[in-house]
């Protein structure tokens, strides 16, 4: 569960870099 908010929360900051590297 906190994956996945952290998750969104990147994308709401605009890091989807993050999550490709996820």
């Amino acid at each position: 569960m906190t994956l996945r908010t952290f998750t969104s929360e990147s994308v709401t900051e605009g890091h989807p870099d993050k999550i490709c590297d996820q």
